[in-house]
């Protein structure tokens, strides 16, 4: 019967690991420069990428005075820029919540250890951590989460065409049947055992009087006393989130009451896994106009082609390679056009810029689901974005810059949302290499980390080649290992004449 639980237990953890591929959209910086500082190019950036970052940074390239010179508010040389060629590729992931620390939990439980006869506090402890994780993973905001962005550009004079894709998606556990765990757990036998939590204070820290109340009722779980005070005890020890202990009373209350026979085997169980993801190819056409040398305007008219995947499968009826693959069998195409708009405002040491990107909120179809008809994967609408930018630039070989999000914005992760707040400095030394340094906050999480990042740039002549990586300030658990809760890296080849 223990086995039983343990395949539930397994299945949904099998299920978190196997969409690691398919994250959430949540686009990375565009280039190396871009995430070498901190993704602050709004007022800063200097090449074809001006077609994401501020389309009306095109209005200053190439222009000069009547005279032919620059101009003295041209701070970071656009005008020696005619044309140009860039090929970029950037990827990163992304730790949610607590998603590695509960799969952990989970993946390190070792059954061979469980007696059948259940007289071990390390059996006690596996028990607090299987409730923990099967508790946890479910909750919203727990997500690994994988993206990647690249594509190409061209630039003459004010005018600039480009191809760029994307690609997002996430899977979570979306419901986990306490239903039907086919398996009768008699804890009180086994807690009562003088091995499990013999030094347990008989104090309530963990569980709510109410929670309590439940779990003792001889009409719910009938559980002894003891037997929820040893729990009360080893969930405090094990630093188990009082969060969670709703979750866990509920799971308790299952395996109290949940008989082993055929009427509640996991042939009946419904613990599901919603996949979704979304893939976006962009093909911008921009143009900067210049309202006087200090301040121009710009914007991107962009065709796009969109794919909205989604699914929704019983952990039981797949297998772990059927439900990995599942993720990318259903989706639906759809086209759409889109258009961002920008301003930028310069100084002899300072620029000033706005952007806001798909003010005219494309929107991608979904559809129904073939494998559950009563799940809707729904469409997908890119919302505007507005970003503002400062730059402050002393002398043409050093830049500091930042950018800061006006709107908050979603992802496809579950309750995940982001403002960012973008810090980023670069000091071209010798004009050969560029060093390059930024830090990034997302504030609309309480919780989120601040990400660090640097890179450089080597300038060939009439080609440079440029690096970056960024990572978090915090660690997370996964399998086992302490690892940042994000990285992301980024190379580009780029021609500017």
């Amino acid at each position: 019967m223990k086995t039983r639980l343990y395949a539930v237990v397994l299945a949904v953890a099998v299920a978190a690991i196997a969409i690691r591929p398919a994250a959430a959209f949540n686009p990375l910086p565009v280039g190396p420069r871009a995430m070498g500082m901190g993704n602050a190019l709004v007022a800063a950036v200097d090449n074809t990428e001006a077609a994401y970052y501020n389309p009306a940074a095109f209005g200053f390239f190439g222009l000069r005075s009547e005279s032919g010179q620059a101009v003295a508010t041209d701070n970071n040389n656009l005008a020696r820029k005619d044309w140009g060629l860039t090929g970029d590729f950037s990827a990163g992931v992304q730790i949610l919540g607590e998603f590695g620390e509960y799969v952990d939990s989970l993946a390190g439980i070792n059954l061979d250890e469980l007696s059948s006869s259940f007289d071990s506090e390390e059996d006690a402890k596996a028990l607090i951590k299987l409730m923990e994780g099967l508790s946890g993973i479910e909750e919203p905001g727990n997500a690994l989460v994988t993206s990647a962005v690249g594509g190409a550009g061209a630039r003459i004079g004010r005018f600039g065409i480009g191809a760029r894709g994307f690609f997002a998606g996430t899977g979570y556990v979306s419901e986990i049947d306490t239903e039907n765990l086919g398996v009768k757990f008699d804890l009180d036998v086994a807690i009562a055992d003088p091995n499990v939590a013999s030094d347990f204070d008989g104090e309530y820290g963990f569980f709510t009087d109410k929670q309590v109340a439940r779990l003792t009722d001889t009409n719910l779980a009938g559980l002894n006393e003891v037997t929820i005070q040893k729990l009360d005890y080893l969930a405090r020890n094990h630093g188990v989130s009082p969060e969670l202990a709703a979750d866990i009373a509920k799971l308790l209350e299952a395996v109290a009451t949940t008989s082993d026979d055929s009427d509640t085997g996991l042939e009946q169980n419904q613990t599901a896994v919603t996949l979704r993801g979304f893939q976006l190819v962009e093909f911008p056409v921009s143009y900067g106009h210049p309202v006087s040398e200090s301040f121009a305007v710009g914007a991107n008219v962009k065709m796009m082609r969109g794919r909205v995947y989604g699914n929704h499968l019983r952990v039981f009826d797949s297998s772990t390679d059927e439900i990995e693959d599942s993720i990318t069998d259903h989706y639906q195409d759809s086209t759409a056009f889109g258009l961002d708009v920008g301003a930028l405002a310069r100084t002899k040491r300072f620029n000033f810029g706005i952007v806001a990107r798909n003010v005219n909120s494309p929107t991608f179809d979904g559809f129904t689901s073939p494998t559950d008809t009563t799940v809707t994967i729904s469409d997908v609408t890119l919302k505007p974005q507005v970003t503002i930018g400062a730059a402050f630039i002393p002398t043409e070989t050093l830049t500091f810059a930042a950018d800061y999000d006006l709107t908050e914005n979603e992802t496809v992760a579950e309750d995940h949302t982001t403002q960012n707040l973008n810090l980023g400095m670069e000091w071209d030394a010798f004009r050969f290499l560029a060093l390059r340094g930024g830090a990034t906050k997302n504030l609309a999480e309480d919780d989120s980390p601040w990400i660090y990042s640097a890179g450089l740039g080597v300038n060939l002549w009439a080609m440079r080649l440029d690096v970056a990586g960024a990572i978090s300030n915090e660690n997370t658990i996964v399998d086992g290992d302490e690892v940042p809760a994000e990285t992301r890296f980024s190379a580009q080849i780029s021609i500017d004449f």
